[in-house]
C-alpha cells in the first residue's frame, strides 16, 4: 500500500448535509426508511442470504467483536481521510462496490452514485450487470474509472469488453460465482434470477402496497444488462437475459486469468477472495490487488467472515500488495476496525442502495456523510491524526487494537 497523501483538501471529507444526521445518524435508520419503500420481491432480493443466512450474522459479529485500547492523554487532532490509492488520492478511504441489478432495486441508483462518487471524490465500481454501457457509465464518472466483470462462457466476448473498456483504470474480476448461490429467502419473496418476472401476481400485489417503486419505475424505466447490448441481435431485456442465461454463471480458470493479466494493461484487483493459499497464487500471477470478500453472504452460507478471511489474506501476501474488503461494513467505525486488521481500502455495496431508497437523488450524499461523520469522530476517539497515522500504528504494535 502507498504512503497516504494528505496534500488532498480535508474539506471534500466533509459532511454535506448536517441536518439530515440528526434524525438519521446511522446506516441502520436509511435502512428502515428504505425497506419499507419495496415491494416483497425487491427486498427479498436486495436482503438476502443463502441458506440459514449464518454468514450475514457473522459478517456483523466479527465486526462488532473489533474493539480498542484507545490512549487518551495527548492531542486532540482534526483527521484527515484522504487515502492513496493506485497512484490517486481518494477524499476518503471507502468506495462503492458493484452491486447487480441495482436498478432494478431502486430505478435510477447508479447513475446516482456514479454522480455521487464524482462530486464526493470517492471510487465506484461500474457493474457489469448494471443498467449503463461500458461507454456511457465513462461519460459521467470523474477520476479513476473502474470496472467490475465476471467470467463468461464466451472469453472472445469477455475479451472485446475488456477492450472497449480502454478509458478504464481498474478491472475487477469477482471470481465467487461459478455457480449462484441458492439465496433461499429471496425466492420465497417471489424474485428469481437472472429474469426477475414483473408480471408475478405476488408482485403485482406488493407493488399496490408499496407506491414509491412503481412510481419510480413508471418515471425512469428499467434496464439491466445493458452491457451485452452488442451480442446480441435486438437490444431487448428478454433478449438480453436469454444472453446471460447462456453466458453465466461460469468458473474461471488460471489459464483465463493468465490471460487477462496479459492482456489488461492497467490495474487489475480479483474480487472474491476467501482462501489464503490462492491468495498467494494471486499474487505471484501479479494481479494488483485482492478484494476479500463472501459477497455479502449471498452465496456460501458456510464461509468465514469477511473480517476473518481478511486477516488471513493479509498475513498470507505481501505486505505492499493492497488488500480491500466488503461484506458486513455498516459504518464508519466498521470501516476503521477493517484497516486497523489490514485492510488498505474498504468498498460497501448495500448501504449506498438503502440511501437511493430512501432518499432519491440525495441517497449517495446521505451515505457519504453518514459514514464520514463516523470515521471523523472515530479517528478523533482514537486520538488518529490520519488514515496512514492508523496504519502506520497499528503495523508498528497492536496494542491499540483488541484482538478477538
Amino acid at each position: 500500500m502507498q504512503q497516504v497523501s494528505e496534500t488532498m483538501p480535508n474539506k471534500l471529507a466533509s459532511v454535506r448535509n448536517p441536518e439530515r444526521l440528526k434524525h438519521f445518524p446511522m446506516i441502520e435508520d436509511v435502512r428502515r426508511r428504505a425497506i419499507a419503500r419495496l415491494p416483497d420481491a425487491i427486498r427479498g432480493f436486495l436482503e438476502c442470504g443463502s441458506g440459514y443466512e449464518t454468514c450475514l450474522t457473522r459478517n456483523r459479529d466479527a465486526f462488532d467483536d473489533v474493539t480498542f485500547a484507545p490512549r487518551y492523554i495527548g492531542s486532540n487532532p482534526t483527521p484527515c481521510l484522504t487515502t492513496r490509492l493506485f497512484g490517486h488520492d481518494y477524499a476518503v478511504p471507502f468506495g462503492m462496490a458493484p452491486v447487480g441489478m441495482a436498478d432494478i432495486v431502486w430505478p435510477g441508483t447508479e447513475t446516482i452514485l456514479r454522480q455521487t462518487s464524482a462530486r464526493r471524490h470517492l471510487p465506484y465500481v461500474v457493474g457489469m450487470l448494471g443498467s449503463a454501457t461500458v461507454e456511457d457509465a465513462a461519460k459521467d464518472t470523474a477520476g479513476p474509472r473502474w470496472l467490475h466483470l465476471y467470467p463468461l462462457h464466451d472469453r472472445n466476448i469477455l475479451d472485446d469488453i475488456v477492450d472497449r473498456a480502454a478509458d478504464y483504470d481498474v478491472l475487477v474480476l469477482t471470481i465467487d460465482c461459478p455457480t449462484l448461490g441458492r439465496r433461499e429467502s429471496m425466492r420465497r419473496a417471489g424474485f428469481s434470477l437472472p429474469s426477475p418476472q414483473f408480471k408475478d401476481p405476488r408482485f403485482i400485489a406488493s407493488c399496490c402496497l408499496h407506491p414509491h417503486w412503481i412510481l419510480r419505475r413508471r418515471q425512469l424505466g428499467i434496464r439491466f444488462y445493458s452491457i451485452f447490448e452488442p451480442y446480441v441481435n435486438e437490444p431487448t431485456q428478454p433478449a438480453l437475459q436469454a444472453f446471460i442465461r447462456r453466458q453465466m454463471p461460469v468458473a474461471i480458470s488460471w489459464k483465463d486469468l493468465r490471460h487477462l493479466r496479459d492482456r489488461w494493461p492497467r490495474h487489475l484487483v480479483v474480487k472474491g477472495v476467501t482462501n489464503a493459499d490462492e491468495a498467494k497464487e494471486l499474487e505471484a500471477l501479479g494481479v494488483d490487488a485482492l478484494w476479500v470478500s463472501n459477497h455479502g453472504g449471498r452465496q456460501l452460507d458456510a464461509l468465514p467472515s469477511s473480517l476473518d478471511i481478511l486477516k488471513s489474506v493479509r498475513t498470507a501476501v505481501s505486505p505492499k500488495l493492497p488488500v480491500f474488503i466488503d461484506s458486513g461494513v455498516r459504518s464508519g467505525l466498521d470501516v476503521i476496525r477493517a484497516m486497523a486488521l489490514g485492510a488498505d481500502f474498504v468498498f460497501l455495496g448495500r448501504p449506498f442502495l438503502y440511501g437511493t431508497i430512501a432518499f432519491d437523488e440525495e441517497g449517495g450524499d446521505v451515505i457519504v456523510d453518514i459514514l464520514t461523520d463516523e470515521l471523523l469522530n472515530t479517528l478523533q476517539l482514537l486520538g488518529i491524526e490520519s488514515i496512514s497515522s492508523l496504519q502506520q500504528s497499528v503495523s508498528s504494535s497492536n496494542s491499540l487494537v483488541n484482538l478477538p
